[in-house]
């Protein structure tokens, strides 16, 4: 099927590209019969797998790898041990932190007379109680701490642990675990075992959710949770965003097929500008499962689906990795134990493919592929004399960026909004020094959970609050689709930190992108809208309710506007040759001047009051090899 967009990012021009993945199956590697669950990590050309292995009253083992030789392992260590307190390790997750191995592990007490030999389904069907156990380690083996997340916890209503998933994120530990009564919990963790915060969620029918078997995906600084449809669904996987305290937005299904269910995405990885998701396919009543890798490109629309294996054991609990241009899927798969019987046990398996782009006909990549505008930079740069002339060399504010806004709060507090070209969306960065250091964060807008608002353009109101218009319906399709195009906005009261959407349009026309809105000096409000090599004028008399005024041809669109000392507006306009400016006497009637300003794009000019320069935000192009 083809999938929904989840984040998007811009540019005015749509840019034809043509993209698809390949995987070609080079090696694969078998470890030990008996082992089980692997979970696949690197740190730089070590591979690093810890598993499930019973030896004596040894519940997991960890075995570093040199790659490409994954065939003898330098070293391996214990993870996990039954104990009394704890009883028997089952379920496992690990990361690599700051040159430490963690391991997150469920450890299950049984009820007496529970046997663990033979029964088949959960381990914790028969524990009288489970615990969540975080262990650490140096990357040569040494133990540095053994601490319970959580202790014995009885209620399995409340607490149960099988399939949970973590992710380390800005300096915490974040551990999903799910629970017997469709809830979800999510515990932010520090390297002591200490538990920050917990957040919980509904799951279950409905919300695109299950409890367990998920998978955290980071793509820049925003966060996804990746789930399944649900059982029965013949459903695909689903990715949820997680904004502000874990609030989850709307799950976009991904990958549905009538051949076969999804399940169990138990990892993931973004590659390239892809995104690649980790999962088993098959049928869950009968625990028949393989290996898949679902592959989506920068428009979140599938590209690639291969099968890893087949005769996959339990669960499978495929986990994957990129080193050099070799991705390296690991997962467990049944081996049949030849003599008597019939049995069969775990084995883990590792598969190399050789990653290829390569190009089909009729395939486009989005106008904002990772391509394209991952060589965007935003800067700063200075002008002594009015925005005439600019000193040389600038300041470079942030790489992967685009399309750049500023404003001065009165108090000197600078408010930067861009799209990010890695996260697909929009980002606000707030100085109080000048623009020497910045507070990065997402630009979250209330009401926009899809992450479609991209051309940013801050307005400083006479309240002091910052009403933020943009292109808000990149989810429609390309800057030249047919339709209008709606400009949306919304506001903030606290300087920026959050957002919440206006309901109504503020401008809609076809094929317009990039708002630039200024004041002038009667009150009424002007929006430049790039619309091709010209600008769309529209003029309103609230700021909120826009109508259409004229148009501009001086052979430059996405423009910049500023109000000069003196009452007349400069407008910085991008060309094909650099910035050109025009000036004008009363914003609505213009002259263009003689000259290129400086090369760049996307212009945003901000007047600094303390030194009367004129500062101007842009866009530049990072050199490529």
């Amino acid at each position: 099927m083809k999938t929904k967009v989840i984040v998007m990012c811009a540019v005015a021009v749509a840019i034809p590209f043509v993209s698809a993945a390949h995987f070609e199956p080079t090696r694969s590697w078998s470890m030990a019969r008996g082992t089980h669950r692997p979970e696949i990590l690197i740190d730089g050309k070590d591979v690093y797998l810890v598993v499930v292995e019973h030896v004596g009253k040894v519940r997991h083992r960890a075995y570093r790898y040199r790659y490409p030789n994954l065939d003898r392992p330098v070293i391996s260590f214990d993870v996990s041990r039954t104990t009394e307190r704890y009883g028997y390790p089952a379920d496992h997750r690990a990361v690599i932190v700051d040159g430490e191995l963690v391991v997150v592990y469920q450890s299950n007490v049984m009820k007496q007379g529970a046997s663990r030999r033979g029964r088949q389904g959960p381990a914790e069907d028969g524990a009288q109680s489970q615990s969540l156990l975080l262990a650490r380690f140096t990357l040569d083996g040494k133990q540095i701490l053994r601490r319970a997340i959580v202790d014995r916890a009885t209620d399995f209503r409340r607490d149960n642990f099988p399939d949970f998933c973590i992710l380390w994120r800005k300096g915490r530990l974040l551990v999903q675990t799910g629970s017997r009564s469709r809830r979800m919990k999510i515990r932010e963790v520090d390297r002591e075992a200490k538990v920050l915060a917990v957040h919980e969620l509904d799951t279950g029918p409905g919300t695109g959710r299950e409890a367990i078997g998920n998978s955290f995906l980071v793509d820049g600084e925003k966060l996804f949770l990746v789930s399944a449809a649900g059982p029965r669904s013949r459903g695909g996987l689903t990715v949820t965003p997680l904004g502000e305290n874990f609030k989850a937005g709307d799950p976009v299904e991904i990958g549905r097929t009538r051949r076969f269910d999804r399940h169990f995405p138990t990892s993931n990885l973004v590659a390239d500008g892809y995104v690649l998701l980790g999962h088993i396919t098959g049928n869950r009543r009968i625990l028949d499962y393989d290996p898949h890798v679902l592959v989506l490109d920068a428009n979140r629309e599938v590209v690639h689906d291969f099968e890893v294996g087949r005769k996959g054991f339990a669960h499978v609990h495929p986990t994957l990795v990129k080193i050099d241009d070799s991705l390296l899927v690991a997962w467990s798969r049944r081996s049949e134990r030849r003599g008597r019987g019939s049995m069969s046990a775990p084995q883990v398996v590792i598969q190399e493919y050789q990653i290829k782009w390569r190009s089909q006909p009729g395939q486009k990549r989005p106008p904002a592929g990772p391509k394209d505008l991952q060589s965007h930079q935003t800067w700063m740069i200075r002008s002594t004399d009015g925005g005439r002339t600019f000193n040389r060399g600038g300041r470079l504010l942030f790489d992967k960026t685009s399309v750049p806004s500023a404003i001065c709060l009165p108090k000197g507090r600078i408010v930067l909004a861009f799209v990010d070209a890695v996260a697909h969306g929009l980002d606000i960065a707030t100085s109080d020094d000048g623009g020497k250091t910045w507070d990065r964060r997402d630009a979250e807008i209330e009401g926009d959970v899809a992450r479609t608002s991209v051309d940013p353009c801050l307005v400083l109101l006479d309240d002091g609050s910052i009403r933020l218009y943009y292109y808000g319906g990149f989810d429609q399709g390309r800057a030249n689709q047919k339709g209008k195009h709606e400009i949306r906005s919304a506001l903030s009261v606290d300087g920026g930190r959050t957002w919440v959407r206006e309901s109504e349009v503020r401008y809609a026309a076809e094929k317009i992108t990039d708002p630039d809105v200024f004041r002038l000096a009667d009150g009424r409000w002007v929006m430049h809208l790039s619309k091709g090599p010209r600008l769309e004028v529209a003029v309103s008399k609230d700021g909120l309710s826009f109508e259409y005024h004229g148009e501009l041809n001086f052979g430059g669109a996405i423009s910049g506007t500023i109000r000069l000392p003196d009452g007349r507006f400069r407008c910085y306009l991008t060309s094909r040759d650099g910035m050109k400016s025009i000036l004008s006497e009363d914003g609505l009637h213009w002259e263009k001047e003689d000259g290129i300003r400086m090369s760049g794009a996307d212009p945003s000019p901000v007047y600094d009051e303390k030194t009367g320069d004129i500062i101007l935000y842009h866009k530049r192009f990072a050199r490529t090899r």
